[in-house]
């Protein structure tokens, strides 16, 4: 590349882009990123672009940047066939590979294995001195759930080309069974993680008999108030939301679980606080909506497990702040009525808690109805969701 004044002033355009649209962070910082990767002079205006972006961001440093797109990074880096060792690590202020590959151990092992890099993973254990085989460990997981989530995408009939097959032989039987059941709950959440939600009416669900409850449960919180709007896709990798049940069906074969009724209190809570620590600000509203759709399947799934104990009381602490968020306000004030509906006998057993959250409720709701938009399309949007919720506001004085 020839003219580095202007590819200098490209990276810069897209920081500034990356900095004032949430909508375009994401691929923004790809592009600084693979820009830093492939042209070696780029780097020290790659580096000052991601920190000017991660300032912007309100970020202590550009890493916390990196780990927030470590996934999509990842790969799209190594769909492209970039080597593992190339990755520019200076770009987010890592000293050298070895930092960055610490960092996210987890996250590189498990996309490795789901692509079958022998090869990277070799540099990789070579790079952290650690064995492939505690490489797996570490990041088992992950690992699995990548792994029975490709297999199901892209079937193969060659037992050394599958996810989990290789997987097996690397770990152990015997040990892959039982960290398998041992990390039941992380697992499970990672495949609610990694879902892609093309389906804007997940009727999915409801094609499978062995789920009926999990679709009139879904159908019953959309049923209140739901959004329509398409969200952008989530961060690679991610899976069509159309193969959750394969996903779910696989894995509880593989632990003894029956996947139409796979939850307990504690492991529903282990997968729904995973969903809820991927939220970030940074991120933007859409994301945040995803999230919760996210959520809002995890829940339907959950039966009556979601709605009793130390489960509802996080999921109305952790849902309520979007009520106010215009994005997500259609898709939390029908989560949010169902989990008062279905939770009223658990409730009543805890009123502190309970006039605590609908007084939050009902001040955040008033407060959010009397705000305007900036633009017609949105203004129109708004009364909609003003309407529904002066129906929850009516419906939270009553309860």
């Amino acid at each position: 590349f020839e003219w580095t004044e202007g590819l200098a002033m490209r990276l810069l355009f897209l920081a500034k882009l990356a900095s004032s649209w949430p909508s375009l962070l994401r691929q923004s910082v790809y592009y600084i990123f693979e820009t830093a990767g492939r042209v070696e002079v780029s780097k020290p205006y790659a580096s000052v672009c991601i920190r000017e972006v991660a300032a912007c961001l309100r970020f202590e440093s550009p890493r916390k940047l990196f780990r927030l797109f470590a996934p999509q990074l990842l790969h799209t880096w190594l769909g492209d066939h970039h080597p593992l060792e190339e990755l520019p690590y200076a770009a987010f202020g890592f000293d050298s590979l070895h930092d960055l590959l610490v960092d996210i151990q987890t996250e590189v092992t498990a996309q490795l294995l789901m692509r079958g890099l022998d090869h990277d993973m070799q540099v990789m254990s070579k790079t952290l001195n650690v064995e492939v085989k505690n490489l797996l460990r570490i990041a088992f997981g992950k690992s699995v759930a990548y792994a029975i989530s490709r297999d199901i995408v892209s079937p193969s009939t060659d037992a050394d080309s599958r996810c989990e097959p290789r997987l097996k032989n690397i770990i152990g039987k015997e040990e892959f069974r039982q960290l398998s059941s041992d990390q039941f709950a992380t697992i499970m959440g990672y495949f609610f993680l990694c879902m892609n939600q093309d389906d804007v009416e997940d009727s999915w669900l409801a094609k499978r008999a062995a789920y009926k409850s999990a679709a009139d449960a879904l159908s019953d919180i959309k049923k209140f108030s739901h959004s329509t709007r398409t969200m952008p896709p989530p961060q690679q990798p991610s899976f069509r939301s159309r193969h959750l049940t394969d996903q779910l069906e696989r894995f509880c074969r593989r632990t003894s679980q029956r996947p139409e009724a796979p939850w307990e209190p504690s492991t529903f809570a282990i997968a729904a606080r995973m969903l809820f620590d991927t939220l970030d600000p940074a991120l933007g509203s859409q994301h945040s909506c995803t999230v919760l759709r996210k959520i809002r399947v995890l829940i339907a799934t959950a039966g009556d497990v979601a709605v009793t104990g130390y489960s509802l009381e996080m999921l109305l602490r952790g849902i309520r702040p979007y009520l106010t968020d215009s994005q997500c306000a259609d898709d939390a004030l029908g989560i949010l009525k169902y989990l008062l509906d279905r939770g009223q006998r658990q409730l009543s057993g805890n009123t502190r808690f309970l006039c605590g959250v609908l007084t939050i409720l009902l001040l955040e709701t008033r407060a959010h109805m009397g705000t305007k938009q900036d633009s017609t399309t949105q203004e129109t949007q708004h009364r909609e969701t003003v309407q529904k919720m002066s129906d929850f506001y009516n419906f939270s004085i009553r309860y």
